[in-house]
């Protein structure tokens, strides 16, 4: 709790501007106790209570409030909270460190409150002077023994008080009592600080689908996979929002497509351009802003494709899911969009498929404002129709952003303090400005403008049609808006290529907390196969099938070929918008040759040919970037498939399809047309206007004024006859022939004003249309061309007259096969030949390429940035214009001058610092160290410093307020993690040493602790080799260990090779005829060093390091030698190094020197420190462990590599350790890797989790320190004593961990588990004599096939087993002779899945071919099985059985979806009636139930534990029967639900499913559920463990005890695993988290020794829905249960016993938990261990016995279960092979069981029958003891006196007798006689099963209904 004492330094808050408010209130439940109020300053200022006073008055029962207690000590701080109260609101307080004062208050929820700052009243509670009974209570808010906290959003007192506390208050879900505990719901937390200190979002956004649309439809279903990933990732799937800020919409392939039949049948609309709004609302889209494309096809479309809902073959399309939004667009003269026109400031809930300025979204209940808009010049690029437009084209980018600001200050004085605008700009650089311009938005999503947004963490995208090669910019972009808070930009590349990712979090104010920004996890997600494989995304079933339909359309327009090229055709956006291409001269050629056809012949041909490039939409052919590189001139252009370019190209490319026309102009119209297609030419700019010409070229000067660049034009027609041109330009002159005029043809959305192009003010236009009335979109009718002289080729699509029509008849005209294949290629721009920037034409180009922000703490220089010259002509200071400089404000009237260039030649580079002429030479002095500036100049500019949060630099040449040009503008992002780096524009990203431009790192080093170099490459500067002396060592007195050696360093930034001369050395007498070259180096790269030993070789080179690797690692130090060279020494000499051979062109490049080494013996002389070397000094220096001199006691001491100490490795022999509990103690070793020179130690300490107690289980009281002495290696011996107890307990374990290392380092195995295993366990004894099971023999069904499921026919001896997709019919009347006879098999269906016989019927469920539809049923009529019938039944009929009187077939239609999750079709349970025989059966008798009911109680299931979770499933679709099991008495029958561990009950008197019950989760906690779950050992670990176990069993049987119907359970479990969805998971996956307060021991629990190789299930376990896992869920029981059916009520569970009797087995237990296909041990303990399959009960002598298939470990268990809540074991039969690593045999797998009573047997005695589907073997066990007691329903043939009929029976129970009889109870108890008599009326009998006895001891079962 804070201390109350008088800070002065505060700043007092002054009292009339006080809000002092109640924000939370306590009014006891209990008592007089707890009371209290929440206090919360709600200012910018502290308050000092000893300076003003802060009282609470209170008014009781209506009276007048009075003085009730004074606040008069404490600071209380800016948006902090006090707590008032009574002392048991103490916790709270401390809890949450805030002020507390004890307070015995007697306030009730009838008085009212006053708070007062010194005389002002801040707020209060009640109303005054108004008695309200109780309390003050409405709409569910009472202020009686509640707990009531401030509403979100109210910040200030209400003065006057209130009589509904709901308008301030709402009710907090803890009573007043708890918050005793601990301040719990945000008591002692400030309002909008709960939970956190902000609120975070991630934001996901897309735009701009107008691109190449082939590679836009490979890459929609990886987008949608990773828009599904990201709004489904657990860490933000509450606080998800996504966004598009336009260009959904355009037309083209797709756009048309559409209509298409084959896309309405999924879509439901008819409607062009629907596609990809339904992809959109498949994406979860919440929001989208408009594009120019989205109005391409004028309004109306628009409105048709996004905005209308149709229906086709019962499917619905709804239209936009999501508002759009544009605060500038009128859309109230629009007839459509007028009725669509939503509320502005709406939630967007409330908004789809209508249109509103902004809009409000709730995310995690946080209210995150929306504002869109469009650009200005929107009229000139598109066709908006009766639509307006606020600002007008033209307007500036101020009068825009006050367009904008109104709709974003609604949005602020409604509350919303986060406002995110989706802008479509065209240009990102208006976004960025509109960024400083406006006040109150946070993000801009920007759009329009494709910037490839990233960094060096992000991947480009490439597929096989496009790959891209660089980001243009980092993500996000950073700036500040006019209030100064931070605003992030973003955009990334259209056509579905990226997923744009920005997670932020904003304070309690709404701002941008920048530091919480993630470059690793923020920025453009490519939609690659590869990251999408890479993060298990799966795409979208529903996106994938629209796209897979649209494909099919849009492949057969590729096939519909129109002509044929054998070049790639460039359509590139950055091509065609900024240089001719071959594409755009090609399509302007063909528009041409076109016009002049359809032209009248009696008018003047057609001259030119004009088109805009924007509107060439993509290229044919492809572009693709070999693996492995990343140069983009390394990208590999190919022309279309086959060469072939075809309908879908055009549609592609010439999406638009617009209307060709003929204009008649002037030369000064063309020159005004051609000037204004240039007029937006700029460097980075890629305007849609830029000018694709046909029949005319033209050099221009993009450095001159828009309107004035044009140099020379000539219009040369088209055609090869140089008579015809006409120069209309020459040098900048128009020299066009007075009255000269000429035809142009152009693009009717040109003509119309398109592009803002001025043909509207043409003189005589005399237009002609090439197409027939209003086409194209037009609502004037224009006069016609000749069109019957369309060629006729093209009839599929476009219309004649339209630009597609024109390409594909000059395609089929000129090109029309690979002969004659267009084979012009694409040429660079400087080889351009109509579109020319002349080589003549002067070009200064100056762009910023480095910017440098300065660093944190102490700068070592001012802020600088580079420029450099791109273009071809030098920028002359005093000539050209002067420079001016400004920062991202790019304000013309804050621009300063850059002075101290007086030139920038070509290709030369030049910095300039932020400051003043003074800043210069500091700069020098820190950089010429490491970098060569003696040819770069460096200028200043005493301007805007660069801030570290992002900023940019604008650059004009001129004065911007004198009509000066900018010329470049380059921003930069934020620096929080690139401290003291430069951002290189040209690579985006910032400078690392070592990158491709040179970058180095400064000596010199800055910031708060001055050890932060500068790296940055000023100039660009070429790496320089520099390579110094850095340490020598003359040898020693006496016996030298080496011979004499010194170190040499690179200090440069180039690496050295022999190739770039050999480096040779002498001594002090520097002697070039002496130097010896120096052999054994093969490189020294930047910073590293070498030994060289000289006068030596090779082995004295190894004799060094043998000297020196026990001391210091070497391994990255080469060790050369000099051969015959002079030696060092004693008294002092030098080194002299020559680069080169010395007698050659050899030069001297260092030398270095030492001093008198008396006194200094066997020292090194450490020339970068100038001194004699001493242990640990700043170069590392160690002594050697080996001794010379004299005496041989004198070691060497150096730093030979400067290498840190090499210190031994320490580590855990073992990972693992096992011993048993009685044995004592057990021992831990521990290794070390060297000999220690000294003694050297590391702590052994028990680790956090675990299951052993200490103590209790073992001893290990404290952390123990192991020592290893100085000159020994051997292992150290830990012993831990183990504790033994007498009780049958689990085994458990704990984890040891290494530390606190002292000379060593801790190596790789640092932590080892001890796993104490349990000596008292108690083996279930069984009784094998109660049944006496015993093994007779094993029948091969199919050596190459299976044995799944069988089926018994007792009257004809046959045994059917399925077997793939047949049915094996076997003869069964002698066990020891089995033969197969017979195979049943129906062509034309899928695979067998089940069989069941009953009287004279055989019923197969077979499954379609296609697993999805529907399954059937086929009967075959016993015993010549010739005859047979089928009926329909659901999908995937897994299983199906008779009721037990005959009457029914019951089938579990499993409807497992399809591998790829496309097709999920319904679980449901089909009902055939069979009571008519073979004959009667048909298709009207059966009944299929499904789910459906059940739909909309998808929460109830859920909260009841019913598992629901298929991607997009409804309960229907995810509920899938897996085993049918019914009453006795046919009543009833009960459905297990495998995946949805739960059951359904089935009522078969009114065939209706009634119920829904979840199975149990299983706690392996509790000892007797342990169990062993890692392969990783190789001994048994049956533990406890903090997982749940999901039983979701396969098998299920029904019985009856005493009345009551049970069921038992085989709890198998199973994982949904499919192509595209999987649940498996493993705990140290990256999207399976845990929660850290459940699993404080995660880390031990993740080792793969404990439950890292578990297989867990990610689909359940988030009890909370935070995203991370409560609960750890698994599949299986490893048990069997049993339930009372009709209620679900639980009666036992088996527990551990399979395991336990498997691992104690003699035989075996040597395979415990192996597979059915291996003998591996353990080899299952990691999935389901012995996996229970099957399980049947049967009734023997009035006691019923359960028999459970194991199908992993194999056979069977026995137990008796008469006592359904105690059953008790009997026996384990297996007969598979047992021999731990031999290869299985035996019968492996069991599936299936049948028992086959004494009296169908075929050798007298009960057999039981499995089947076995891996080894396709029968097993076949004798029941050697049981004596058949009853039989059931009369059916059973032989001597029995009587008969009875119906059974079931109602009333009238008939017997064919007439006798004495007695009916019974299942309990014995006698209900009911009668005599001399054949019927007998059991009407007053209750519904149940009853045995009726006649007077010679025979019974018979039947069903009273």
């Amino acid at each position: 709790m804070k201390q109350i004492t008088l800070m002065v330094c505060f700043l007092l808050i002054s009292i009339s501007a006080s809000a002092q408010i109640i924000s939370q209130y306590v009014e006891t439940d209990s008592g007089t106790s707890p009371k209290g109020l929440e206090i919360w300053n709600n200012t910018n200022a502290a308050i000092d209570f000893s300076v003003d006073n802060l009282f609470i008055e209170k008014g009781t029962n209506g009276a007048t409030p009075g003085l009730d207690f004074t606040i008069d000590s404490g600071v209380l701080q800016p948006n902090e909270v006090l707590i008032v109260g009574t002392i048991d609101m103490q916790p709270a307080a401390v809890a949450n460190n805030v002020l507390f004062y004890e307070k015995n208050f007697t306030y009730n929820g009838d008085d009212a409150l006053v708070v007062k700052l010194g005389t002002t009243i801040t707020d209060v509670f009640g109303t005054p002077d108004t008695d309200p009974g109780n309390s003050w209570e409405a709409n569910g808010v009472d202020t009686r023994n509640q707990n009531i906290t401030l509403l979100d959003g109210i910040t200030t007192g209400e003065l006057v008080g209130f009589t509904d506390p709901s308008l301030r208050f709402e009710t907090v879900s803890s009573t007043p009592s708890d918050i005793a505990n601990g301040g719990l719901d945000g008591f002692g937390v400030a309002p909008g600080n709960m939970a956190s200190t902000g609120f975070e979002l991630q934001l996901l956004h897309y735009s701009d689908v107008d691109g190449n649309e082939e590679s836009a439809l490979d890459a929609v279903d990886e987008f949608s996979a990773l828009v599904d990933f990201f709004q489904n990732d657990p860490n933000y799937v509450n606080n998800t929002l996504t966004v598009t800020s336009g260009d959904l919409i355009i037309p083209g392939p797709r756009f048309y497509a559409a209509e298409n039949s084959a896309v309405r049948a999924l879509s439901g609309s008819n409607e062009p351009g629907h596609l990809d709004i339904a992809f959109a609302n498949a994406f979860g889209v919440d929001v989208s802003s408009f594009g120019n494309h989205e109005f391409d096809q004028g309004p109306g479309e628009l409105f048709d494709a996004a905005f209308s809902s149709e229906s086709s073959g019962g499917v619905t399309f709804p239209g936009s899911e999501f508002p759009w939004l544009s605060t500038n667009i009128d859309f109230t003269a629009d007839g459509d969009f007028s009725g669509v026109i939503g509320t502005d400031g709406d939630n967007v809930s409330n908004l789809n498929s209508q249109v509103a300025k902004y809009a409000v979204v709730t995310i995690d209940g946080e209210t995150i404002g929306l504002v869109g808009a469009v650009a200005p010049s929107f009229p000139n690029i598109t066709s908006i129709g009766s639509l307006s437009i606020s600002p007008a084209p033209g307007s500036s980018i101020a009068q825009l952003a006050a367009e904008i600001q109104p709709s974003v200050d609604a949005l602020k004085s409604s509350g919303v303090n986060k406002i995110i605008l989706l802008a479509h700009m065209q240009s990102i650089s208006i976004e960025k400005q509109l960024a400083t311009l406006l006040d109150g938005v946070d993000i801009i999503v920007a759009g329009g403008s494709n910037t490839r947004m990233g960094d060096s963490n992000d991947t480009l995208f490439s597929n096989a049609l496009v790959t891209d090669t660089a980001f243009d910019e980092a993500y996000p972009f950073q700036s500040t808006d006019a209030a100064g808070d931070p605003v992030l930009v973003v955009n990334v590349d259209g056509d579905y290529k990226y997923l744009g990712r920005l997670v932020v979090e904003f304070d309690a104010n709404g701002v941008i907390d920048l530091s919480s920004l993630d470059d690793t996890i923020n920025g453009a997600y490519a939609a690659n196969v590869s990251q999408v494989n890479a993060l298990g995304a799966t795409p979208n079933a529903d996106v994938v099938a629209l796209r897979d339909a649209v494909q099919g359309v849009i492949t057969a327009q590729y096939n519909n070929v129109v002509g044929f090229s054998s070049v790639y055709l460039d359509g590139r956006r950055s091509q065609v918008r900024t240089q001719e291409t071959n594409l755009g001269n090609l399509t302007a050629d063909a528009n041409l040759w076109y016009a002049n056809l359809l032209n009248p012949a009696a008018d003047a041909g057609v001259d030119i040919s004009l088109k805009n490039g924007g509107g060439l939409r993509t290229e044919i052919g492809s572009a693709v970037l070999p693996a492995g590189s990343n140069d983009p001139d390394d990208i590999v252009f190919s022309p279309p498939a086959n060469n072939g370019v075809s309908e879908g190209h055009l549609r592609a490319t010439l999406r638009f399809d617009n209307g060709l026309v003929r204009l008649t102009i002037t030369a000064d119209e063309l020159i005004s047309i051609i000037e204004h297609g240039l007029a937006e030419v700029a460097p980075g700019a890629q305007p849609g206007r830029f000018p694709q010409v046909g029949g005319m070229s033209f050099v221009y000067d993009p450095n001159q004024p828009a309107g004035s660049r044009l140099v020379d034009l000539v219009v040369d027609k088209g055609d090869a006859d140089p008579t015809n041109d006409v120069i209309v330009i020459d040098n900048g002159v128009n020299v066009a022939p007075a009255g000269v005029t000429f035809n142009m043809v152009t693009l009717n959305f040109l003509a119309n004003g398109g592009d803002g192009y001025p043909f509207g003010t043409l003189s005589a236009p005399n237009r002609l249309n090439y197409y027939t009335g209003t086409g194209f979109g037009e609502t004037v009718d224009f006069p016609d061309g000749d069109l019957a002289n369309d060629p006729g080729n093209n009839s599929l699509f476009s219309y004649t007259g339209g630009e597609q029509d024109a390409m594909a008849e000059f395609m089929s005209t000129f090109h029309p096969d690979n002969a004659s294949a267009y084979d012009i290629s694409e040429t660079p721009a400087d080889q351009d030949t109509r579109i020319v920037i002349g080589a003549s034409v002067a070009l200064v180009n100056l762009q910023i390429t480095e910017m440098f922000p300065g660093q944190s703490g102490a700068d070592l220089t001012e802020d600088w940035f580079e420029i450099t010259n791109l273009g071809n002509t030098a920028w002359v200071s005093g000539v050209d214009p002067d420079l001016y400089y400004d920062d991202e404000s790019a304000d013309a009237g804050a621009a300063d001058q850059i002075f101290g260039i007086t030139d920038i030649q070509p290709g030369e580079r030049v910095i300039v610092l932020i400051g003043d002429n003074s800043s210069v030479m500091p700069f020098m002095n820190v950089w010429n160290p490491v970098v060569d500036l003696s040819g770069i100049e460096v200028g200043y500019t005493d301007g805007s410093g660069l801030g570290s949060g992002g900023d940019g630099v604008t650059l004009w040449i001129g004065d911007p307020l004198s009509g000066g040009a900018q010329v470049d503008f380059e921003t930069y992002p934020d620096t929080a993690n690139n401290d003291g780096q430069s951002y290189d524009v040209e690579l985006a990203m910032f400078s690392t040493v070592g990158n491709a431009s040179f970058a180095v790192e400064t000596l010199a080093l800055g910031g708060d602790a001055a050890d932060t170099p500068n790296i940055a490459s000023p100039g660009n500067v070429a790496p320089v080799l520099e390579i110094q002396v850095s340490e020598i060592f003359p040898g020693q007195d006496g016996t030298d260990l080496t011979n004499d050696w010194f170190e040499i360093l690179n200090s440069g930034t180039a690496t050295w090779t022999p190739a770039d001369g050999g480096l040779y050395y002498d001594d002090v007498s520097a002697d070039p005829n002496d130097a010896v070259l120096i052999q054994g180096l093969t490189a020294l790269a930047p910073g590293q060093r070498a030994i060289v030993v000289v006068d030596g070789d090779q082995a004295d080179a190894t004799t060094f390091e043998n000297v020196w690797s026990p001391v210091i690692d070497l391994s990255n130090v080469e060790v050369g030698f000099t051969g015959g060279a002079a030696g060092l020494g004693g008294g002092g000499d030098s080194v002299f190094l020559w680069l080169g051979d010395p007698l050659g062109s050899g030069s001297v490049i260092a030398s270095a020197s030492y001093p008198d080494t008396a006194g200094f013996d066997g020292q090194s002389y450490d020339v970068e420190l100038s001194a004699f070397s001493v242990v640990g000094n700043a170069s590392n220096a160690v002594e050697t462990i080996a001794l010379g001199g004299d005496a041989s006691d004198t070691p060497n001491i150096g730093s030979p590599g400067n290498t840190p100490l090499l210190q031994p490795d320490v580590e855990f022999e073992e990972t693992v350790y096992s011993v048993s509990e009685n044995g004592g103690s057990v021992n831990i070793e521990l290794s070390i890797s060297e000999v220690p020179a000294n003694n050297v130690s590391v702590d052994v300490a028990l680790m956090m989790g675990g299951s052993a107690v200490e103590g209790t289980d073992f001893t290990f009281a404290s952390t123990q320190t192991v020592t290893f002495p100085a000159g020994s290696d051997a292992n150290q011996i830990l012993s831990i004593p183990i504790l033994d107890n007498t009780n049958d307990s689990s085994d458990v374990f704990f984890a040891l961990t290494l530390e606190n290392e002292s000379g060593v380092n801790i190596s790789v195995v640092d932590m080892t588990s001890v796993y104490i295993l349990d000596d008292d366990t108690v083996v279930p004894a069984g009784d094998a004599t109660t049944v006496d099971a015993n093994f007779l023999s094993s029948y091969l069904v199919d050596a190459n096939g299976t044995a799944e499921i069988g089926a018994h026919d007792p009257v004809n001896e046959l045994l059917f087993v399925t077997n793939g997709d047949v049915v094996e019919v076997l003869d069964f009347s002698d066990v020891n002779n089995i033969s197969n006879i017979n195979t049943l098999q129906e062509p034309g269906l899928g695979g067998v899945q089940s069989v069941a016989v009953s009287g004279n019927l055989v019923a197969v469920a077979y499954s379609a071919v296609t697993k999805t539809d529907q399954g059937s049923v086929v009967f075959y009529e016993l015993p010549s099985l010739t005859n047979s019938v089928a009926v329909t039944v659901g999908a995937l009929p897994d299983m199906l059985t008779f009721t037990p009187d005959g009457s029914k077939v019951l089938v579990a239609n499993e409807g497992e979806p399809s591998d790829d999750y496309t097709i999920d079709p319904e679980g449901s349970v089909s009902i055939i009636d069979v009571s008519g025989g073979f004959s009667g059966i048909n298709q009207s008798g059966v009944t299929t139930l499904d789910f459906n009911a059940f739909d909309s109680d998808l929460n109830n299931l859920l909260a009841e534990g019913v598992r629901i979770f298929g991607p997009g499933a409804s309960v229907s679709q995810d509920l899938e029967p897996e085993y049918i099991a019914v009453s006795e008495d046919s009543q009833t029958a009960y459905v297990v639900l495998q995946e949805n561990n739960a059951y359904a009950s089935v009522d078969l008197v009114n065939n209706t499913i009634t119920s829904i019950t979840a199975f149990d989760l299983k706690d392996h906690s509790l000892p007797e559920n342990s169990l062993d779950v890692s392969d990783e050992t190789d001994f048994i670990f049956d533990a406890t463990w903090p997982i749940f176990g999901l039983l979701m069993p396969d098998g299920m049987d029904s019985f009856n005890i005493g009345g009551v119907n049970y069921l038992i359970t085989a709890n198998e479990g199973d994982a949904r695993d499919y192509d595209t969805y999987s649940e498996e998971r493993k705990l140290d996956d990256t999207d399976y988290v845990l929660d850290p307060t459940a699993f404080p021991d995660a880390d031990i629990l993740e080792l793969e020794t404990n439950l890292g190789d578990k297989n867990l299930t990610n689909a359940s376990g988030d009890t909370d829905g935070d995203g991370d896992f409560d609960e750890i869920h698994v599949f299986g029981g490893r048990s069997f249960s049993i339930y009372e059916a009709d209620t679900g009520n639980f009666v036992y569970d088996s527990g551990n016993d399979f395991e336990v009797i498997t691992a104690a087995d003699p035989v075996y237990g040597a395979i415990f938990n192996a597979s059915n296909s291996n003998n591996s041990f353990k080899n299952r303990s990691d999935n389901k261990g012995p996996e229970p399959e099957a399980v049947i009960v049967e009734e023997f002598n009035g006691n019923y016995y359960a028999f459970i298939l194991l199908e992993r470990i194999g056979g069977v268990m026995i137990y008796d279960v008469t006592n359904p809540s105690a059953p008790v074991f009997l026996q384990y039969l297996n007969s598979r092979g047992a021999v731990e690593g031999d290869n299985e045999s035996g019968d492996l797998g069991p599936e299936g069981v049948i028992l086959i009573r004494a009296n169908d047997s075929p050798n007298g005695l009960p057999l039981l029958v499995i089947t076995n589907e891996v080894s396709a073997t029968l097993s076949i066990y004798t029941l050697n003891n049981p004596v058949l007691s009853t039989t059931d329903f009369g059916t059973i043939e032989g001597d029995l006196s009587f008969k009875i009929y119906p059974n079931p029976v109602e009333s009238i129970l008939k017997t064919d007798t007439v006798g004495n009889y007695v009916i019974y109870n299942l309990n014995g108890q006698k209900v009911l006689s009668a005599e001399n008599t054949s019927e007998v009326n059991v009407e007053s009998l209750s519904r149940g099963i009853y045995i009726i006895q006649n007077t010679n001891g025979d019974s018979l079962k039947f069903v009273k209904l």
